[in-house]
Parts: structure tokens; C-alpha cells; sequence
């Protein structure tokens, strides 16, 4: 319990401070009582849901797509199954077509496939807004002297 006291920072730190004596005289009641604070209500889990379901890979890895849908499945106790169905939902197109023809069956083969997937996606080149209007330009100008020699 001492170990646990020097452990905590900010607002878990003041929480500690804060508690009777007598609710942290043993393990049970000092775990009890920061599991009450810092657990989220239980209306909370519908919300941690909608996110699971509804997460996206967006621009991030798999790696970190993977472990912010295994934090949001842990939330709501989610099987290994529906964990899965999660991940795969919020991948992205490619890798998600890639993913879903291997039919991976536990989640490290799940996981194996989508890194293979994203290290097979093609690399689209940055676009730079300002070459296409200089291209543009370009372009008019070369119009505008062919017209010029055409007369």
C-alpha cells in the first residue's frame, strides 16, 4: 500500500490525500475506494459501445487502431469475437478487403493480415495545391501562344 501511495500523480494523488483513514486501512477498501471513483458509471458502457462499433483506422497504424479498439472492447467487456468484428469494421477499404479474404479466426491472424494489408496499400503521392495551379498556368500560357501562331 505504501508502494501504491508513491506511485500516484495529479488528481489520483489528491484522491488519496483526501480519503478517511479509515476507508485505506486495508487493500480491499483502498482498491474499493479508487474503483469507485475512477470506474465509469455504468450508463458509460452504452457510450464505450457506440465508439467500439463504430471506430475508424482513419490515418493511424494498425497497431494503434488495434490497441484503441482493444481498449474500447475491454471497456464494455467484449468477447474475442465482436472484438474482431470491430476491428475489421474500422479498417480501412484495402486493407479491409485483404483482411476479410484470409477469414482470419483468432486475433493474431487478424492482425498478421491487416499489417500485411496496410504494408500492400499503394502510396498516393502527396498533392500539392500550388503545383496544380502553376500547372494551370502553364498550361494557359501555352494556349495562349499557340493561338498567338495559329493567327
Amino acid at each position: 500500500m505504501a508502494l501504491f501511495k508513491v506511485l500516484l500523480v495529479d488528481s489520483a494523488a489528491v484522491c488519496y490525500d483526501i480519503l478517511v483513514d479509515n476507508s485505506i486501512n486495508t487493500w480491499v477498501n483502498l482498491k474499493a475506494a479508487f474503483e469507485t471513483r475512477y470506474n465509469p458509471p455504468e450508463f458509460m458502457k452504452y457510450q464505450f459501445a457506440n465508439d467500439l462499433f463504430n471506430a475508424k483506422q482513419g490515418d493511424s497504424s494498425i497497431d494503434d487502431c488495434c490497441a484503441k479498439i482493444q481498449r474500447l472492447a475491454r471497456e464494455v467487456s467484449a468477447n474475442d469475437d465482436m472484438l474482431r468484428f470491430a476491428v475489421i469494421n474500422g479498417l480501412k477499404h484495402e486493407i479491409h478487403n485483404h483482411v476479410t479474404r484470409t477469414q482470419p479466426t483468432t486475433w493474431s491472424e487478424l492482425v498478421y493480415h491487416a499489417k500485411i494489408g496496410e504494408m500492400c496499400m499503394p502510396v498516393v503521392p502527396p498533392t500539392d495545391p500550388t503545383l496544380a495551379v502553376k500547372l494551370a498556368a502553364i498550361q494557359e500560357q501555352l494556349n495562349q501562344l499557340t493561338k498567338v501562331r495559329s493567327v
